[in-house]
């Protein structure tokens, strides 16, 4: 029986061991999957603020042509009514504007934060501060350095990728609003 359990545990443990990468990495990649769905949750309120934008900027153009059609027309009661919608406009693109700087910013904050805790973590854990002793003069203060590329980095990689989404719909939203008006135009050919 006692040779039996050793054998048993030795085959166990010899097919398991090739089996324990395996299941790391499955459970790695569950990990890093929810940990991404935390993430996009965190960042989906600066989405809805980009966009949020674009829609307020299309409010906009939409008072400003009530306000000349009205003028157009002379027309007092639709000159006053189409002024309030684009007050109404402008006091909403205000408040989402602002709040999206102030979301965008808070967001590079924390960025900045967790990428130069990581790569500072890299420099001092992997003992790499002592390759400065090598190469004096060559390297200097590393962790201003480290700070200043991540700063520079997250500033641009968050500013470009938010325009590039704020200006797709852009796109989109203004350009049927040319279409729309453009739609009684006889183009000759």
């Amino acid at each position: 029986a006692i040779a039996f359990s050793l054998v048993s545990m030795w085959v166990t443990h010899l097919s398991g061991r090739r089996l324990v990468p395996i299941n790391n990495d499955r459970f790695r990649y569950e990990a890093d999957f929810r940990y991404g769905l935390v993430r996009f949750r965190d960042h989906i309120e600066q989405v809805a603020l980009e966009l949020g934008t674009v829609y307020a900027n299309y409010g906009l153009a939409q008072g400003e042509r009530r306000v000349f059609d009205a003028l157009a027309q002379k027309e007092a009661s639709s000159f006053f009514a189409a002024m309030g919608f684009y007050l109404a406009a402008m006091i909403g693109f205000v408040f989402v504007a602002t709040y999206r700087i102030y979301a965008r910013q808070a967001l590079e904050i924390r960025w900045r934060r967790g990428l130069t805790g990581d790569y500072l973590e890299r420099w001092i854990s992997g003992r790499a501060f002592c390759q400065a002793h090598l190469h004096p003069g060559a390297i200097d203060n590393p962790d201003q350095r480290i700070s200043e590329d991540v700063r520079d980095f997250v500033a641009s990689a968050l500013g470009l990728s938010l325009s590039l989404l704020a200006a797709i719909p852009t796109l989109i939203s203004f350009g049927g609003l040319v279409w729309t008006l453009s739609s009684g135009w006889l183009i000759p050919v």
